[in-house]
């Protein structure tokens, strides 16, 4: 049998070391957030550089797709960064740039992949700090 001291000082230990274990896990699972939104916007910002290519023609159905993947990645962006005002931009540019293609206005929606690239550009910066 354990004494009495033993236990108390055990059950002390135990109680002291639960939030450090938790803290690393919370550390952990914060990075594992940063680096998806990272990636997130990094395949954001490379779907909307590509768009704002001037020198190649796309059909109606790669703007249309590449809007709807952006859109997606937009949506990903404000969930996961809790609504952060730039991904709230963004995905409102990214919105509108959806709209415009949906309307076949792929001068507008150059203007705001334009945009919204800015916005994604500040996520990402956050995102690495």
């Amino acid at each position: 049998m354990l004494s009495k001291s033993f236990r108390i000082a055990l059950v002390l230990l135990v109680i002291c070391a639960l939030p450090v274990f938790a803290q690393r896990d919370h550390d952990r699972d914060h990075d594992r957030n940063r680096e998806r939104i990272r990636s997130d916007a990094s395949r954001l910002a490379a779907v909307l550089h590509d768009l704002q290519y001037e020198r190649v023609r796309f059909s109606e159905n790669v703007w249309r797709t590449s809007a709807n993947e952006a859109m997606v990645l937009a949506n990903r962006l404000y969930q996961e960064t809790g609504g952060r005002a730039e991904a709230r931009d963004a995905r409102a540019q990214v919105r509108r740039m959806r709209a415009a293609v949906s309307h076949g206005d792929f001068a507008a929606a150059r203007n705001d992949a334009q945009q919204a690239a800015t916005y994604v550009h500040a996520v990402s910066d956050w995102a690495y700090r």
